[in-house]
């Protein structure tokens, strides 16, 4: 099929680049031979009898592949160098969620923890120590499946997008589906836990559902009061809204 490039992916050194080509379920690696010129070097293709559909890669400071695979609920990763054969396949899926569809992929500043939006199943897939990844393995033996849509009163669906702020403590998710559109997660020393759900409106019924996101700006300012996550209806704030402290953060482009 005639290619479809989705994502890409760029090493360090700038000298490697990593596409998907989604139309025919594979990944391609680009080396750069010169200033303005890459060509395709390798090509990873599973058996083509089996049905993948590649959704996000990302590329860490030791040049490390992580390629999320939606049909079959698996994250695969591979050394930069040699994209021929995965070094290590996580299974994201678990008793509890059979069904998981990861998304999208970040990994921290740190190198030390990755997190894919999973959107059937309402949960961010945390995975601990990415770089030390090998064979075949369980979420359970990685990391976990950490719920967005456990607080009835601010329900969450369908988490898509995902970014970290440069200090690797708060992890910002858009969702897809129904209720409030934006989940704020925290991660400190060992645990990640989510800390709540936000809405872009007024109503979470009038709020659009939300795709892919990026932080572009994220600063404490020494001596200032630390921003705080406001109502969506500031007249009525409740305590929640107004006792949750956060670092400032600018503008996001939803």
């Amino acid at each position: 099929n005639r290619p479809s490039p989705s994502q890409i992916a760029v090493s360090q050194d700038g000298n490697r680049l990593f596409v998907i080509d989604q139309a025919n379920g594979a990944l391609l690696a680009f080396n750069k031979t010169q200033e303005d010129n890459f060509t395709v070097s390798e090509v990873f293709r599973p058996d083509p009898q089996s049905r993948v559909e590649f959704r996000d890669v990302i590329v860490d400071r030791s040049n490390r592949v992580y390629l999320i695979d939606s049909s079959n609920d698996q994250l695969l990763v591979f050394n930069g160098g040699n994209i021929q054969q995965p070094v290590a396949q996580v299974t994201l899926k678990d008793a509890q969620f059979p069904v998981v569809s990861p998304e999208n992929i970040v990994i921290n500043n740190s190198g030390t923890r990755l997190y894919i939006t999973g959107s059937a199943a309402n949960v961010i897939s945390v995975i601990n120590q990415p770089s030390q990844l090998q064979g075949n393995i369980q979420i359970q033996q990685s990391g976990g499946n950490i719920p967005i849509n456990t607080d009835g009163s601010r329900p969450a669906t369908s988490p898509t997008g995902i970014d970290i702020t440069s200090n690797d403590q708060q992890i910002y998710v858009t969702n897809g589906g129904g209720g409030f559109n934006i989940s704020l997660l925290e991660s400190s020393g060992q645990q990640v836990r989510p800390i709540r759900n936000i809405g872009t409106a007024a109503s979470a019924a009038n709020a659009p559902p939300l795709g892919r996101m990026k932080i572009i700006f994220f600063n404490t300012l020494a001596g200032q009061s630390a921003a705080r996550i406001q109502s969506e209806d500031a007249s009525t704030a409740d305590a929640a809204d107004t006792d949750t402290p956060v670092s400032e953060l600018s503008r996001l482009p939803f």
